[in-house]
């Protein structure tokens, strides 16, 4: 499978964990030992700490609109965009983000694929609070 094809797979994985709750498609394209960088947090190391993640997002928002877009690829790398908007629905301290708060996000994702999993993904996103 190329890149592009891998990125887009990704992407209807990361929506059916976001918007469903479903998490098996994500659980079977990344790495059980999957690295996500996104600062200023402190790096998720394994699946399960992005699922925790994204499942402490789903509780803490609503109203999640997300927009992906496949940017370019080469090889093991791609490069995505990601748009968001919602609204919070308890105080998020990590970004100083009041409960009630719409939240704008623009963002590219950069994922690294090894062995057809995802293994490491950079994250770079900036926020506008409302």
């Amino acid at each position: 499978m190329d890149i592009k094809e891998f990125a887009e797979k990704f992407i209807e994985a990361e929506d059916k964990a976001f918007q469903q709750g479903d998490y098996e498609a994500l659980e079977q394209i990344e790495s059980p030992n999957i690295v996500i960088h996104y600062p200023p947090l402190p790096d998720f190391n394994g699946f399960e700490a992005h699922k925790q993640y994204i499942m402490a997002a789903r509780e803490g928002t609503k109203d999640l609109q997300q927009e992906w877009q496949y940017v370019v690829g080469d090889g093991n790398i791609a490069v995505l965009s990601l748009k968001q908007q919602m609204t919070t629905t308890v105080d998020n301290p990590q970004f100083q983000i009041p409960a009630g708060s719409t939240v704008n996000a623009d963002g590219l994702f950069v994922l690294k694929r090894e062995n057809d999993k995802i293994a490491e993904i950079w994250l770079h996103s900036n926020l506008a609070v409302e």
